[in-house]
């Protein structure tokens, strides 16, 4: 049950990921799924860290590196960390005309020639913030792990009336990071209604879903259970039996149907194709796991 307990720290940001040496361990593929499973739940930061070490195991100038560098941006966007993202961004753009041959955008041009010449890349420009006074410090309190003083702040700045999308969705976070679930709730049922941008929105109904399955029991992973939404039952098959449909992602029309003989499995795509990866690793193909308190 300790391992059960672990694993949901890990995946609703609770709980503090080992060494890491202990991640530099795991392949590629699994720190990329590991830092997607960590954004999910919001936990940016953690979730940067260990696409920085999917980083260092992939090839340079590689798939790899373009995955992991593309995936990074999501976390230290939401992170508000602008120089970084900038890089970032960078990184990514440059990647890709060198292994897809896109166009570079315009800010990135003048380095790609100093990268071609070898000389040494220039600095971000200066970024503007239009986010509440005091609201980047506590972001960077939040993102030091320093949740406590980084929740007062961001509670400040909403008795004071000035709170944006944004410090709804660091004081949810620096909530849940405390144990203060009915309170991270109430952060995160805000964004879901009232966040004018819709990737916020989202975020805010994932962020709430993923605690309220925690705090109930049920497995945050994505093994499948018949509580998602989607199920149907398909000509030909017996009545007891619903399948759950997957589109294909690689530009292929159609889907594959799982069935829900398939229950506790993962699904995860490979080349844009739905795959059944086996029983979760998390709850073990139950569904349930210890809930939190």
């Amino acid at each position: 049950m300790s391992k059960c307990r672990t694993a949901i720290g890990i995946l609703v940001g609770l709980v503090v990921l080992g060494s890491a040496s202990a991640i530099a361990d795991e392949s590629f593929d699994q720190l990329v799924q590991k830092g997607m499973q960590l954004y999910q739940v919001h936990d940016n930061v953690q979730s940067v860290a260990t696409f920085e070490e999917a980083l260092k195991v992939a090839k340079p100038g590689s798939e790899e590196e373009f995955t992991a560098a593309r995936n990074i941006l999501m976390p230290l966007a939401d992170m508000g960390d602008r120089d970084r993202l900038w890089q970032a961004k960078r990184r990514v753009a440059l990647l890709d005309h060198q292994l897809h041959g896109t166009a570079i955008p315009d800010e990135f041009k003048a380095d790609a020639q100093t990268a071609a010449t070898g000389s040494k890349a220039p600095t971000p420009p200066p970024s503007v913030s239009a986010s509440p006074a005091g609201q980047d410090e506590a972001i960077k309190l939040y993102s030091a792990g320093k949740y406590a003083p980084a929740m007062q702040k961001l509670e400040s700045i909403k008795r004071a009336g000035n709170a944006d999308a944004q410090t709804h969705l660091y004081l949810g976070s620096c909530c849940q990071a405390l144990k203060k679930y009915k309170l991270a709730l109430v952060e995160y049922d805000w964004l879901a209604k009232n966040s004018p941008l819709i990737s916020l929105k989202r975020k805010g109904t994932d962020s709430a879903r993923h605690l309220r399955d925690a705090m109930a029991g049920v497995c945050p992973g994505d093994c499948l259970r018949l509580s998602m939404p989607g199920w149907r039952h398909e000509q030909g098959d017996p009545p007891n039996v619903l399948r759950l449909r997957f589109p294909y992602q690689n530009g292929t029309r159609g889907y594959m149907a799982f069935s829900s003989n398939h229950l506790g499995d993962v699904v995860k795509y490979k080349n844009g194709v739905p795959e059944d990866i086996g029983k979760c690793p998390i709850c073990g193909g139950t569904g349930h796991v210890e809930p939190l308190k």
